[in-house]
């Protein structure tokens, strides 16, 4: 058995390092708005975040998406030795050639290497092709860097969310009121939260509890 450092790799970087998918900005409007018979989408479509960034993973509306609404990418690591080609040390390489186990270890033992992407490996392992039935067929990923449709909809589900004094002044309820309500549970778990010594609520919970 080999034991090399774990590295600090995820799919955030792997997709911004090899542009995997990368859809312009006609060619996402095309998807979206492709229909097939019975006026059913064509396509399927993803909102996720890469680095606090909205973007947008396009599939085939043929399966089940491997990502999931509101997925953080950079929180799927690349931690497994199958992801990665070993060019340094001699014995990581030699062992992947004969098949001897290679693992990540935090030990003070483990050894320092140097790889490349094994691309099939990772693609297959998130679905970032098309050859993954029952999954939905991945056709590509949208990040509009100039804040145009996805930085859009970033804004629309920012500024839905209000702190209690936000809400307070908007809703013309004392903030005393609304932060008991978060307390006493009369809002549902995805309408508020505690950020720090702050309470957040979203606007659909302030109508529901209090009325538009």
């Amino acid at each position: 058995m080999i034991k090399l450092k774990k590295p600090d790799l995820n799919l955030a970087d792997y997709l911004i390092e090899n542009e995997i998918g990368v859809l312009s900005k006609s060619e996402y409007e095309e998807y979206k708005n492709a229909k097939a018979f019975g006026n059913m989408p064509m396509y399927a479509i993803v909102h996720a975040f890469l680095y606090g960034d909205p973007v947008d993973i396009v599939y085939f509306n043929d399966g089940q998406c491997f990502f999931e609404e509101n997925d953080i990418i950079e929180d799927y690591l690349l931690d497994d030795p199958e992801f990665w080609f070993f060019d340094k040390p001699d014995e990581a390489h030699d062992a992947q050639i004969e098949g001897e186990e290679i693992v990540f270890s935090d030990d003070e033992d483990a050894i320092e290497w140097e790889g490349r992407y094994d691309d099939e490996a990772i693609c297959n392992a998130f679905k970032l092709n098309n050859r993954n039935s029952p999954f939905a067929s991945f056709v590509g990923i949208f990040y509009d860097e100039e804040g145009g449709i996805i930085a859009d909809e970033g804004r629309k589900a920012l500024d839905s969310v209000l702190t209690v004094s936000e809400a307070a002044e908007l809703f013309k309820i004392d903030v005393s009121t609304i932060r008991k309500a978060c307390i006493t549970g009369r809002f549902m778990p995805y309408e508020c939260r505690k950020s720090g010594s702050t309470w957040l609520v979203t606007r659909d919970g302030m109508n529901r509890v209090f009325g538009r």
